[in-house]
């Protein structure tokens, strides 16, 4: 994630148009130019990375202490990937998983945010390399001139805000489903509309994009909500909501 922040191609051309001459790179749409040759090109191993954070991995140790423990550590290490592969889901579900994370990739190419979602670190050597800017820079230097320069274009702030939002405006996870639960047992106006909200709420939420009049709102309603909430069916129900108001901003 760090990287991604530096993958800027705005504060790149900052960095590198001294060297403008050398380096071949006419302005930041040349810069642009290169990242998207290396985000093409890095397509594949993109998708090998994703697979194998959805599959967690499977780690097999060795435990030999002589030479007649060999097959006996071979034939275990041979059941635990079988167990491995039998408790994923075999060929089939790992087929599905490859498929799915070639669609992600394919999708973010396409849209153009692979300086947000690729792996950023793969992407920043690879441009550091294509360049051979250890003439000018040791790979940590570079970093660290560019992260200075970042910080005098938008685009971090902008990806900053983001997360720092989610912080601030949290939607706690029990919100829904306690109001889930007393849209079953009570189908008044204020349930219903209170619900209607903090669904969308959420999924702004979900994807850091957060309107601050309308979490405000939803803050709101659940006071008043929670202000009639007095039928000893639904107590339990208020004071759970009254604990996710207070984790709220």
């Amino acid at each position: 994630m760090i990287e991604n922040l530096l993958l800027d191609p705005l504060a790149i051309w900052d960095l590198l148009q001294p060297y403008r001459e050398i380096l071949g790179i006419a302005d930041v749409d040349g810069v642009t130019q290169v990242l998207d040759q290396i985000f093409a090109a890095q397509a594949s191993d993109e998708v090998r990375l994703r697979v194998l954070e959805e599959t967690k991995g499977h780690t097999t140790r060795l435990s030999i202490t002589s030479s007649s423990d060999v097959d006996a550590a071979i034939a275990s290490a041979q059941s635990g990937m079988s167990s491995w592969l039998d408790k994923l889901g075999g060929a089939t579900k790992l087929k599905e998983i490859a498929a799915e994370e070639q669609s992600r990739v394919a999708t973010i190419l396409t849209n153009g945010s692979a300086n947000e979602k690729f792996h950023g670190k793969n992407v920043l050597k690879s441009f550091y390399s294509t360049f051979n800017l250890n003439a000018f820079f040791s790979y940590h230097a570079f970093v660290i001139e560019l992260a200075r320069k970042c910080k005098n274009h938008p685009r971090l702030t902008e990806l900053t805000n983001r997360p720092m939002q989610q912080i601030e405006l949290y939607v706690p996870d029990g919100l829904l489903p306690t109001l889930r639960r007393l849209a079953d047992n009570q189908n008044g106006a204020n349930v219903t509309s209170c619900q209607a909200l903090a669904e969308t709420v959420n999924y702004s939420w979900g994807i850091g994009n957060i309107n601050m009049t309308q979490y405000s709102a939803l803050r709101r309603q659940l006071n008043a909500l929670v202000a009639v909430l007095d039928a000893p069916p639904l107590i339990s129900e208020r004071d759970q909501l009254r604990q996710i108001i207070a984790e709220m901003r």
